[in-house]
């Protein structure tokens, strides 16, 4: 449980973590959900915020929370890529991805998402980019006569 909830921690923190500052953060979140008086500090300041802060101008809708429970449950919070029927067990800096990307009409389902490292899912979205450009040096290649 222990190595869970470091995992965990260390996802959230983008860097990784010792169980004594997963302890301290476990602690510190319990007293910011339990403790009557932080409770009532926070709601305090939530009736000064006002509700509509304006467009985020950010068009794409957040994945619900309940697909992506559904995906952490058939993924097991894992990478999900396999290989030779096997998968790796890395936890931590794991991104959701769509495999049909949304631009392209994918939708926020689970059979359109796949869990991956952080270091893969910047890979493929890089990939896509190195083959567009190929492309067009084909293309201009072709074009100009030039061997490539």
């Amino acid at each position: 449980m222990a190595e869970r909830a470091q995992d965990v921690f260390s996802k959230k923190c983008q860097s990784n973590k010792t169980l004594t500052e997963v302890f301290e953060w476990a602690i510190n979140d319990a007293l910011a959900r339990y403790d009557p008086l932080i409770k009532a500090e926070r709601a305090k300041e939530k009736q000064s915020v006002t509700q509509d802060a304006g467009p985020t101008g950010n068009k794409r809708k957040h994945i619900p929370q309940h697909i992506l429970n559904q995906l952490n449950l058939r993924d097991e919070r894992r990478y999900s890529f396999q290989k030779h029927g096997r998968r790796c067990n890395h936890r931590r800096f794991l991104d959701i991805h769509h495999i049909k990307p949304v631009k392209d009409g994918g939708q926020n389902m689970v059979e359109n998402l796949a869990t991956l490292c952080e270091m893969q899912h910047v890979y493929l979205h890089s990939q896509e980019e190195i083959d567009k450009f190929l492309a067009l040096i084909r293309r201009l290649c072709l074009e100009q006569g030039i061997r490539c």
